[in-house]
């Protein structure tokens, strides 16, 4: 079930304009051309996680925190690994990447802690338990996938539910999904009253009741 409950519009707001920018100044024109220098390497590698969270793959290179790429990185450090084929999926649509872990020999030697998009390559940020080096065969798997993804498509029954309760008015102005919660920020004209706020949670309890059937597909 999901209800909703009511926050200061304006603390929001703000909270997300601050994000905003602080993500902006992370975007330096450094890790740019860092970027731009993998492209030009290496081929934009493959996301299979629609079909399973579990994958055997190479390790095409890996970079430290400043995106600078590197042969080997020892235990207890962090950095990024690029794979040829991946199943970590990056964050987007206010879904967090994916997290999970990397085995070799069925043995665990890094957790994954993020999964970003950079430049069409999809890179996974690392902690690592053993010394992990470029073209080794590794096993991965994603943690908390369906969790996440339960919450994602809330949101979005959220917001059909708003627009079929309050109209068009209503703006979508950010989100945020992760295993445990879900948040939508979205502006409107005017408050909203105790009634149109349980017709909300009372719409998008039913389609959750309903089982609907959800289909992927990979737009361009």
């Amino acid at each position: 079930t999901i209800r909703l409950i009511r926050q200061k519009n304006n603390k929001l707001m703000q909270q997300q304009k601050t994000k905003a920018k602080q993500s902006w100044k992370n975007d330096s024109n450094e890790d740019i051309k860092s970027f731009k220098k993998l492209n030009d390497r290496y081929e934009k590698n493959i996301f299979l996680g629609y079909d399973s969270t579990k994958l055997e793959t190479k390790i095409i290179t890996i970079l430290d925190d400043n995106f600078e790429e590197i042969n080997t990185i020892e235990k207890n450090k962090q950095g990024w690994i690029l794979f040829t084929k991946t199943v970590f999926y990056p964050q987007g649509g206010g879904q967090i990447g994916d997290i999970g872990e990397i085995k070799y020999n069925n043995n665990l030697i890094a957790i994954v802690k993020d999964t970003q998009k950079f430049n069409d390559i999809i890179l996974s940020k690392i902690n690592t338990i053993e010394n992990i080096s470029k073209n080794m065969i590794v096993n991965t798997n994603v943690l908390k996938r369906n969790q996440i993804q339960i919450h994602h498509s809330a949101t979005h029954l959220l917001q059909y539910a708003l627009k079929k309760v309050l109209g068009s008015n209503i703006t979508q102005a950010g989100s945020y999904n992760d295993s445990s919660k879900l948040r939508f920020d979205f502006t409107y004209n005017k408050s909203i009253t105790n009634i149109e706020i349980e017709k909300v949670e009372n719409t998008v309890n039913e389609m959750i009741q309903n089982n609907i059937e959800t289909k992927i597909q990979e737009l361009p």
